[in-house]
């Protein structure tokens, strides 16, 4: 019998990630402690690792409210950034 997939969160994915960039334990630890695939976990860190640096980018890190990232088209009531 076929399960379905798992669906992580993005939360849930970063989580996991950075568990495995601090390196305060093993790849395997951490998988058997969430239940994961230890290929899923080192998945999850490259791929963290390999988009970090946009975070840093001239827009790639600003979000205004209600999830909008900069530079894109918002509709912003007054009182939304005190």
């Amino acid at each position: 019998m076929v399960g379905k997939r798992k669906r992580h969160s993005p939360e849930f994915k970063a989580k996991i990630a950075l568990l495995a960039i601090k390196g305060e334990q093993r790849i395997n630890e951490i998988a058997s402690r969430y239940q994961l695939h230890p290929g899923q976990v080192i998945q999850w860190k490259k791929q963290l690792l390999a988009q970090a640096p946009e975070l840093f980018s001239e827009f790639g890190g600003r979000f205004l409210p209600g999830g909008a990232q900069a530079g894109a088209p918002a509709l912003c009531r007054a009182g939304d950034f005190q």
